[in-house]
């Protein structure tokens, strides 16, 4: 190899490592709609964090790995479960009365978040604006919040 196409693939290599981060060409995979449920669940244990989360993310990601990833310790992994419009309902209902607001935020933000949930979260001071905007809330519970939020 030429030292001048050694610097090239030197620069790839760099350039690749800061575009993709950490997990290289792995968080690619594990980002992938297409990536197989048994891999999913595989890493779904991997003591990488930023993997977990990539996993709780992954719309491909089967309910029952999700389920188990709404327990995990990090706020940071349950927070891309609350963010997967494939969560199931009882588990972002379980995320609503998370001690951390930034995963509450998420679960109001959520397309798939149950209506009763929604209106629970308007009462949370966190969260209300985006329970709010989520076009899942009925008119009438929206109704009834803006009247309350504006009589205060």
């Amino acid at each position: 190899m030429t030292a001048g196409a050694f610097c090239v693939l030197a620069v790839l290599v760099v350039v690749l490592h800061s575009f993709f981060g950490k997990h290289g060409f792995s968080g690619l995979a594990i980002a992938n709609r297409h990536c197989p449920a048994a891999a999913l669940e595989q890493l779904s244990g991997s003591p990488d964090t930023d993997k977990r989360y990539d996993v709780a993310r992954n719309r491909a990601c089967p309910p029952r790995v999700l389920r188990k990833l709404s327990q995990d310790e990090y706020w940071y992994v349950r927070y891309g479960v609350a963010s997967n419009p494939m969560c199931h309902p009882a588990v972002l209902a379980q995320l609503s009365d998370d001690s951390h607001p930034q995963i509450r935020q998420q679960v109001a933000n959520n397309p798939a978040c149950p209506v009763n949930t929604l209106i629970d979260l308007l009462k949370d001071p966190v969260a209300a604006y985006l329970a709010a905007a989520n076009p899942h809330l009925p008119r009438s519970a929206l109704a009834m919040w803006q009247l309350a939020h504006d009589q205060a």
